[in-house]
């Protein structure tokens, strides 16, 4: 359990989001992909020093994504070796093959479930469910202490956080719709589960 919590500061997750992921898909985060927009990088713009200092304390890949205008080879070099690598992004309201397609030649070998994007609005979180990746949170979160949904806090340890082992109810791990809908049985939170009136 230790080294869960610990893997989960070095990705910039609280330990929550993390062990959600981990769930769903068996498997270790090993990569982020992020979005121009995500980055706030635009043609002629550097990447900007609040977003490159999270991302050099990320242990994990690091893809961006360039949007509109920007080329990639503009957004690898505006990084300035914060980003492994940078390829096109999916065109806007490409199809779901197409994002797709785009998606999975961004990372190659890298398996879809390993990886999380972080980028901004629905149109680019579809591109999560489309390449069926680990999770999509939020890009405000760049602008906090971790890249989370905001569950939780970065480094929670066990005690303040769910167990995600299967006893406790898979329902607690389920992937929740792009939209923000949730499906009937499952709940964000405890909070969330409807209660008996008082009689």
């Amino acid at each position: 359990m230790r080294k869960r919590v610990s893997r989960a500061a070095e990705l910039g997750l609280d330990y929550r989001t993390y062990a959600s992921v981990r769930a769903a898909s068996g498997h270790d985060v090993v990569a982020f992909l992020f979005s121009s927009n995500a980055l706030r990088v635009m043609p002629g713009q550097d990447l900007p020093e609040d977003r490159a200092g999270k991302l050099r304390r990320l242990c994990a890949g690091r893809i961006g994504l360039a949007q509109g205008r920007l080329a990639p080879e503009a957004l690898l070099a505006a990084a300035e070796g914060v980003l492994d690598a940078a390829h096109p992004a999916p065109r806007p309201f490409a199809g779901w093959s197409e994002s797709r397609a785009r998606l999975r030649a961004a990372l190659g070998r890298i398996p879809s479930d390993q990886v999380i994007l972080v980028g901004e609005g629905w149109s680019e979180r579809e591109w999560s469910e489309a390449a069926r990746l680990a999770a999509c949170p939020r890009c405000r979160a760049l602008h906090g202490r971790g890249l989370r949904r905001g569950l939780g806090r970065p480094g929670a340890t066990p005690e303040e956080a769910p167990d995600p082992s299967p006893e406790r109810g898979r329902e607690r791990h389920a992937r929740v719709p792009v939209d923000g809908t949730v499906p009937a049985g499952v709940h964000r939170s405890d909070e969330d589960r409807p209660r008996k009136s008082p009689a």
